[in-house]
């Protein structure tokens, strides 16, 4: 092990909150997002001095808050093993957009899924510092519906079919795509933020309804290559 210590290189600071078991609640997503704030220091900031290299969390799939949408939108919710969202990042110009949304729900109803709606996720863009805001995608939700009644574990097999098709699709025609996640069980939100403004730019991250029963939690640090939403 002689000098093991200086070929060592630190760089993304990551952690993992969970309680096994259960029961999902709000607090573990609160005590997760202040251990992301206090790992500003394994990140890297812009030259603006407000944008960072990105930070996130990998929660379970917030079904309470989902529901919610759907009934005020007077959707009538599946049975929660149905459901699954997808979060995505489109392109930020109208046009570019309905068509990758378009392009998108193809390609999920292939899959075995039906939209039940497009939730556009709140954002806080004055929170982002400018290199940030000058491309900050349109950030949106598909909330889907299994029609096959497979298992979680089959629903995300096909959804990961579905990720790759949609980014292959958009990027033949020249759309900005980018899935940050498509599963029945889990949900990304993730930004190029400042550790502690994530919870700031993600209203969601602060609503009760959010429950999760774990959280992984992560602070980017690009040691070789430059930030971008994707």
């Amino acid at each position: 092990m002689e000098g093991w210590e200086r070929r060592e290189r630190d760089a993304c600071g990551i952690g993992l909150l969970a309680r096994p078991g259960g029961p999902a609640d709000h607090e573990l997503l609160t005590m997760a997002l202040r251990a992301l704030d206090r790992m500003s220091h394994r990140g890297a900031t812009a030259d603006d001095g407000r944008t960072g290299d990105g930070a996130g969390v990998l929660t379970a799939l917030p079904r309470r808050l989902f529901l919610r949408f759907l009934e005020g939108q007077g959707i009538r919710p599946p049975a929660p093993s149905r459901l699954a969202a997808a979060m995505l990042f489109l392109p930020s110009e109208p046009s570019g957009r309905e068509a990758a949304q378009a392009a998108a729900q193809a390609i999920f109803h292939m899959e075995g899924f039906t939209l039940l709606a497009w939730r556009p996720v709140p954002i806080r863009p004055a929170v982002l510092g400018p290199r940030a805001q000058a491309t900050c995608p349109s950030i949106v939700q598909a909330l889907l519906a299994d029609e096959r009644g497979d298992t979680p574990e089959g629903m995300d097999r096909r959804l990961y079919r579905a990720r790759r098709r949609i980014e292959r699709a958009a990027a033949d025609r020249r759309l900005p795509t980018y899935v940050a996640s498509a599963s029945s069980q889990t949900i990304v939100y993730k930004a190029l933020v400042l550790a502690r403004d994530l919870d700031r730019f993600y209203p969601d991250l602060r609503d009760p309804d959010f429950e999760t029963e774990f959280v992984i939690f992560h602070q980017r640090f690009s040691t070789n290559t430059l930030p971008a939403w994707t």
